[in-house]
């Protein structure tokens, strides 16, 4: 079911201003190498993005979370040798720990040792390098998708809620159990007549399920950028 509607929510493409709330989103580029950092900016500029920042290094966390940023791209080497001993790896676990919803995009061409691993797998997507600017503008589409398109937050929601069954099953009362299954037929139906009201059922699973703790913070986090 949920296969099918992703196949025809690709079908249907982003709306105009979907596609505009996207190209204007606030991104930060961050690649030692300037080379590469050209590369990225020129690609994405051609593919018509507008508000992006590049950077060589990471000054500081601070920095990062206080400018609002909406997507983080980040090379893994030599971007953050001042401010972590783990380099780019420590950015992504501190920006993911003060900061969950803060999506990071991993472009690199270094391997990373089994021990970093964990960390690494915070980040929303990872490429390596080269990338090209049509893959990369796609990457950022497929990851800003679900902070800007109602209906792609609504389905990355019943996603995470089909991963998070055992947990549902375990720690929610039968009534709560019986109204989330309810919502999510909601859900699925009103993205079948792509219906616009289908934010409102998202904001309804959110009110049932946070209090399963940190389990549901995507959920959370994915309704709480739809729109934004």
């Amino acid at each position: 079911m949920l296969k099918d509607l992703e196949k025809e929510l690709n079908k249907r493409g982003f709306s105009t201003d979907v596609r505009k709330a996207i190209r204007n989103a606030k991104i930060c580029i961050i690649d030692d190498r300037i080379d590469h950092l050209k590369s990225f900016m020129d690609g994405l500029r051609k593919e018509g993005f507008t508000n992006l920042i590049e950077k060589t290094h990471v000054e500081s966390i601070n920095e990062l979370l206080e400018n609002a940023y909406e997507l983080i791209i980040l090379d893994l080497k030599g971007v953050a040798e001042d401010i972590s001993s783990d380099d780019g790896i420590g950015v992504i676990e501190s920006l993911k720990h003060a900061s969950p919803a803060l999506p990071i995009l991993v472009i690199s061409g270094t391997t990373t040792s089994p021990d970093k691993a964990k960390t690494l797998s915070m980040a929303d997507l990872i490429r390596t390098k080269p990338v090209f600017p049509a893959d990369l503008a796609s990457d950022v589409d497929d990851i800003l998708k679900t902070r800007k398109d109602p209906y792609w937050s609504a389905l990355t929601v019943l996603k995470e809620l089909q991963r998070i069954q055992p947990d549902i099953r375990q720690d929610l009362c039968m009534t709560d159990k019986i109204k989330l299954w309810l919502l999510q037929q909601s859900i699925i139906n009103k993205l079948k007549k792509h219906d616009e009201s289908v934010t409102s059922k998202v904001l309804k699973v959110v009110s049932i399920v946070e209090k399963l703790g940190t389990i549901t913070i995507r959920i959370v986090t994915i309704a709480n950028g739809i729109g934004s």
